[in-house]
């Protein structure tokens, strides 16, 4: 009777052990890190996926162009190389899984991803889908309109990073409201599994799992810092003006441009602004320093802008160039207007409303705070009502 209640628990262990290793092999993301109160601060992880199959675990970080494959076991719910630990499991089911990386740093909190696979050549197909239009997501939290471009981010990313790209995203939620500047975007092909990673503040941020790729509409599932669940959205893309209704835009904005009202900032709050830094502008695409806009520019109504039909542009202040460039173009639905090649915020013009001579835009820009010591800037939107000077 001992011996088959020793079998008996036996066969339960085992049945238990199976049943959890079941569990844990899949694909996994990490969205969310918990510091310990002695960690005395963290790596920033968001992003890494994981996936256990067998005795084989295998990991890369959203941004990165390669993985790493490990032989792995577990031991007393320490997941063990080699040479070193990867943690210990603090709760696993079906859609969490926790890992603690030690008792004084931190717990790892990661999300499965579902099981939809694509093909290299597939994931070409949904790149170049997302680069030839603008795309929206709603959440529960938020509303997001983003453009991607392929000029390469390089802000803070390695030589071998995984295509990570600039991506400019109007965004609505209680969060934050406006035009993104200096993020980016990447799409990673991780065990024949497609996930989209979106930057908030240059940090990995958003992710989008993508499970259909029809076209017109993209379907995942989506999970962010603000969101840390997933849930089931999908991408739907942006119209597409006409070419005839694009000329006549374009056609409409050529010519010089004076500020007939400033609607925002609010001139008399402007002297009550805190500023921040140096008045420098470090571009993730290209690093340069610039003339900014002042107050005075602003009180006065002496900024200018110039576009020409052969594509060059140009912003002044009291005769002072800010900014100069031999591109700028629409985007092909017509609610933007793109200065140069690296998509960034401050070089993305929204357009509110074009009609006869009359052109109002919202554009993020710094503001020279005119400050005795030392240059000072604070970062604002000018949402300007420009009309259309006679040459």
């Amino acid at each position: 009777m001992k011996t088959k209640l020793i079998l008996l628990l036996i066969f339960i262990v085992q049945v238990s052990c199976k049943e959890e290793k079941s569990d844990l092999e899949r694909s996994w993301i990490l969205v969310e890190q918990n510091a310990k109160p002695n960690s005395g601060g963290m790596y920033m992880l968001r992003g890494l996926l994981v996936d256990f199959e067998g005795n084989q675990m295998t990991y890369s970080y959203i941004t990165a162009k390669d993985e790493t494959e490990k032989k792995y076991w577990i031991e007393d719910n320490v997941i063990k190389f080699d040479t070193s630990t990867f943690g210990k499991i603090i709760h696993l089911s079906k859609d969490s899984l926790i890992i603690e990386e030690d008792t004084n740093s931190f717990d790892m909190h990661f999300r499965p991803l579902e099981n939809f696979s694509f093909s290299t050549s597939e994931k070409e197909d949904v790149f170049q889908n997302l680069l030839k239009n603008s795309w929206s997501i709603e959440t529960k939290k938020s509303n997001q309109i983003f453009y991607c471009d392929t000029t390469v981010y390089s802000g803070g990313m390695s030589e071998e990073a995984n295509d990570v790209r600039c991506i400019v995203y109007e965004t609505e939620n209680k969060y934050w409201n406006g035009i993104s500047d200096y993020e980016w975007w990447t799409l990673k092909h991780f065990d024949d599994k497609l996930v989209l990673g979106i930057s908030y503040h240059q940090t990995e941020n958003a992710f989008f799992q993508i499970t259909a790729n029809l076209g017109q509409v993209i379907y995942g599932q989506y999970i962010s810092a603000f969101e840390n669940n997933w849930t089931k959205v999908k991408l739907k893309k942006g119209q597409i003006l006409s070419s005839k209704r694009l000329d006549a835009m374009r056609e409409m904005i050529i010519g010089n441009w004076v500020i007939e009202n400033t609607i925002e900032p609010n001139l008399e709050m402007l002297d009550s602004v805190e500023y921040h830094s140096e008045l420098t502008e470090e571009s993730r695409t290209i690093e340069h320093k610039r003339n900014g806009i002042t107050k005075t520019n602003l009180k006065e109504n002496t900024i200018n802008f110039s576009f020409k039909r052969n594509g060059e542009f140009q912003i002044k202040a009291n005769d002072k160039e800010i900014r100069s460039g031999d591109l700028w173009e629409l985007t092909n639905d017509g609610q933007y207007i793109k200065l140069e090649k690296g998509i960034v915020g401050n070089n993305f013009i929204k357009i509110l409303n074009l009609k006869d001579n009359k052109l109002q835009i919202l554009k993020k820009e710094m503001i020279d705070a005119e400050v005795q010591k030392g240059i000072k800037f604070f970062q604002t939107f000018l949402n300007l009502e420009l009309i259309k000077k006679e040459n």
